[in-house]
């Protein structure tokens, strides 16, 4: 039988501050963040390479709609995939995120669903949003290998 370490999900618990508390600082929550500002700074590198049409304010609002489209996506994902119960209960409590419940699938789909409002708002094709992370010739993967 295999035994796993037991991580504490809360990595930081600040407070009561003010009558407020206590913060709790999920482990998950700190790897979105990180997520986020890595994928913010590879966007904003590929933006600035010769012959892009991205700007950094589009690389900007991308990744906040891609931050709405994770988290959206990810609760409402787990609602519908896991949490029936939640949502009997009281439909109210999709809007719980406090209480955890993220799915991978749903925030998939919800960045999809993100990248193409992203598109149809900035004018951009949807295909050319959905392919901004493909891989630049002559680092990693050649860009005809897909």
């Amino acid at each position: 039988m295999l035994t796993y370490p037991h991580i504490n999900p809360i990595a930081i618990s600040i407070g009561p501050v003010f009558g407020f508390g206590p913060l709790r600082i999920h482990w998950y929550g700190i790897m979105y963040l990180i997520g986020f500002m890595a994928a913010w700074g590879l966007a904003r590198y590929r933006a600035r390479r010769p012959g892009s049409t991205w700007t950094a304010l589009d690389v900007d609002d991308l990744i906040f709609y891609f931050a709405i489209g994770v988290i959206v996506g990810g609760r409402v994902g787990w609602c519908i995939f896991y949490g029936h119960d939640v949502i009997a209960e009281n439909w109210l409590n999709v809007f719980h995120i406090w209480d955890g419940g993220m799915s991978f699938h749903g925030g998939m789909l919800g960045v999809i669903v993100a990248a193409l409002l992203f598109a149809r708002v900035k004018h951009k094709y949807g295909a050319d949003v959905l392919d901004f992370g493909a891989p630049l010739p002559g680092i990693g993967l050649p860009a005809d290998s897909f």
